[in-house]
């Protein structure tokens, strides 16, 4: 996608995040973070579970969740994707649609079912976690960790609607790190409101819901 066509895309969805209202979270699918902040020193692992609060609908459940998790890929990394129990509840078997991870441009694409025949669900639970690794080079720094995008299919056919809450992750340098180069991250102008919108805009088939954010 060249710059001009991606920065056309990221305004039209601009538009779309303006839009969504700024109503109270009653009733809404809830998407976070645990911890909800962290402080992490330079070149350690660490890890984030991506917590869903789904309200009960009436006759339905979410059977199909797809997320899209933003975050700044010159302080870390992503390193692993692990399923969590959310959507596997009562040994239910699951299938994981898209699990994608790109450290350039700074977002990771989970996506994943249960069998529609099993029912659907609701409540709280960990739909997966994600292992991070912070740059040996990083500087101090802090900066969000935040949900892009998202969709929760019910078992009626309905899409719930979703509220998110993003998580604080501080970077600790390290003073003896051997200089590199920084990590490859997508321009600046690409950006809107610290979300990357770049290369998201074919996620689930060219619908992608954008969270409303609390």
């Amino acid at each position: 996608m060249s710059t001009t066509r991606a920065l056309a895309v990221a305004l039209a969805l601009a538009v779309v995040l303006a839009a969504v209202p700024t109503a109270s979270a009653d009733g809404l699918a809830q998407l976070s973070f645990t911890p909800a902040v962290q402080t992490v020193e330079a070149g350690e692992t660490f890890t984030v579970d991506l917590l869903l609060q789904s309200t009960p609908q009436i006759a339905s459940g979410a059977y199909k969740v797809g997320v899209v998790v933003a975050y700044n890929a010159t302080l870390v990394e992503a390193v692993a994707i692990e399923e969590g129990d959310f959507l596997s509840r009562g040994g239910v078997e699951t299938f994981v649609n898209r699990s994608e991870i790109d450290n350039r441009q700074g977002f990771l694409v989970y996506d994943l079912e249960r069998d529609f025949e099993d029912g659907g669900v609701a409540g709280l639970g960990t739909l997966a976690t994600v292992t991070f690794r912070a740059r040996e080079t990083a500087p101090d720094a802090t900066f969000d960790l935040r949900y892009l995008g998202a969709r929760i299919l019910l078992t009626d056919g309905e899409f719930q609607q979703v509220a998110a809450t993003p998580a604080t992750v501080t970077v600790v340098a390290n003073p003896d790190a051997p200089a590199e180069d920084p990590a490859p991250s997508i321009p600046t102008e690409l950006l809107v409101g610290g979300a990357v919108l770049v290369g998201v805009v074919a996620l689930f088939g060219g619908m992608l819901l954008f969270v409303r954010r609390l």
